[in-house]
């Protein structure tokens, strides 16, 4: 206590400190340090959500290439055919097995290439669309929305050649994503200077 009768150490600690006033004059760090405030509208957090799931899914086709590349394609036919042999026994018709078996029965060296080549990219391109999306930059939804529409169509090829409703799937989850990607891109566009 000082002369006045007034604890200075109980007044220093009921004053803000200088470092919890810098959203009061501006926050000094580095840009990538500072942290942005929380946009709590529920589209926005609708696609946050739906653009992390496709960056997962990114990551895990990016890894089954990876594995498919490294494995010989034997591995891949006899894998499958371990997986799904008592399934047939139980129903010589299954569809899903029925279908993975005639896809095997044309699967070769080239084909286990592309698949794995495939993939690898795929998920490469969706993780750099994912990235752009995810920092929120105007430039970026235009190119998502772009690579995610020919993914959509390319998908949609296959379809028709392969009838694997995975395709179908992925193109609808891609389509819901260039919505909600659309119309964010519409709301930053509005609320840019």
């Amino acid at each position: 206590m000082g002369l006045s009768g007034v604890n200075h150490e109980a007044r220093r600690a009921d004053q803000p400190q200088a470092s919890s006033l810098n959203f009061l004059q501006g926050d000094k760090r580095p840009k990538a340090l500072q942290i942005a405030p929380v946009n709590r509208n529920p589209r926005h957090m609708l696609f946050l959500v739906s653009i992390l799931l496709k960056g997962l899914f990114a990551l895990l086709e990016c890894a089954a290439g990876i594995a498919m590349y490294l494995t010989p394609p034997d591995f891949v036919g006899q894998l499958i055919h371990f997986m799904f042999h008592n399934r047939l026994v139980a129903d010589p018709r299954d569809p899903l097995a029925t279908f993975l078996l005639h896809q095997l029965s044309d699967y070769d060296v080239t084909r286990h290439a592309f698949v794995s080549i495939y993939l690898m990219l795929h998920g490469l391109v969706k993780i750099g669309v994912v990235a752009g999306l995810w920092s929120e930059k105007l430039w970026a939804f235009p190119i998502g929305i772009s690579a995610l529409t020919i993914f959509i169509i390319y998908q949609m090829n296959r379809f028709f050649y392969t009838h694997a409703p995975l395709l179908v799937v992925i193109s609808i989850f891609d389509a819901f994503i260039i919505l909600l990607a659309w119309r964010e891109w519409q709301a930053m566009k509005q609320k840019a200077p």
